[in-house]
């Protein structure tokens, strides 16, 4: 969105990402998606207005909603396809880190995480399709240190240098 010939100096900034660094990131909200890639996921069918009918928020339970969500996937298609980071992902992107401090044991898709909200395994198949698609993309987690950058703010620093 930069306007080159812009009097004001702000103007004619890009906008345009340099680079992307986050912490345990919900990178798809695909229910299908994140089922299969994690078989106890549960997470989600809130956000799309699905609510366990008679469940209050303090009740805990995510799986009503979110079994609800998984089943009327098609329903709310168009939000997903807007909305989920992975729809977006591709060619063209700027270089990211994705941290997942809290990971216990590793990352395996298509196995019941601890908490697969917050799972390495969805730093995992972000990096994989970026990195099909030729975008540098770095994943962290106990167990799996990046090569490159200790954490976020180091790969940042660099960066944005």
């Amino acid at each position: 969105m930069a306007r080159p010939e812009d009097p004001d100096p702000i103007a004619r900034e890009s906008t345009r990402l340099a680079c992307a660094a986050v912490i345990s990131a919900q990178t798809s909200l695909d229910p299908h998606q994140t089922r299969a890639w994690m078989p106890n996921m549960g997470y989600g069918g809130h956000a799309f207005g699905f609510a366990a009918a008679g469940a209050d928020s303090g009740s805990g339970s995510v799986q009503a909603p979110f079994q609800a969500f998984y089943d009327h996937r098609d329903e709310v298609l168009p939000w997903i396809k807007e909305y989920s980071p992975f729809e977006h992902a591709g060619p063209g992107d700027p270089p990211i880190f994705l941290d997942y401090p809290t990971q216990k044991g590793p990352a395996r898709v298509g196995e019941p995480q601890r908490d697969p909200t917050h799972s390495a395994v969805q730093g995992l198949k972000l990096q994989e399709k970026l990195r099909e698609s030729g975008v540098e993309c770095h994943l962290a987690y106990p167990g799996n240190e990046d090569p490159e950058y200790a954490d976020c703010t180091a790969f940042l620093i660099a960066k944005l240098k």
